[in-house]
Formats: C-alpha cells, structure tokens, sequence
C-alpha cells in the first residue's frame, strides 16, 4: 500500500516540477517600481520566449507569431 501510494504521489509531483521554468540567470532581474514594464514591443517577439508543454522552449509549429509587425 506505502509502494502504491508512493508512486501515485510521485506521477503527481513529477510532472508539476518539470513545469516550472527557471529564470534565466543571465538576464538581469527587474526591480518593480511605478514605471510600467513593456511586454511587447510591438513589431516582434524579441526578448520574449516560448513555453509549450510538447518542446517546452522549443516552436516548432510557430504557436507563437506575429503578423504584419
């Protein structure tokens, strides 16, 4: 029954962890003040990155575009 449970709390967990991207630590972090901090620029997916549960950073199918800037 331990065994049982074990492995039912484990295909739980598991896959919850791989989810949780972390931070790039090369990038620098941004403080939060009052100024308001651009998601988009607009024209591109700069400075921007992918998540898709299948290739996680990868895009292959190109889910993520922009059309016309």
């Amino acid at each position: 029954m331990t065994a049982r449970l074990s492995l039912c709390l484990l295909m739980i967990l598991l896959p919850a962890a791989r989810l949780t991207a972390a931070p790039d630590p090369a990038l620098p972090a941004i403080a939060p003040g009052d100024q308001v901090i651009k998601l988009f620029n607009g024209r591109d997916l700069t400075g921007m990155y992918t998540w898709l549960r299948e290739t996680q950073y990868e895009d292959p199918k190109h889910v993520f575009t922009v059309h016309d800037g």
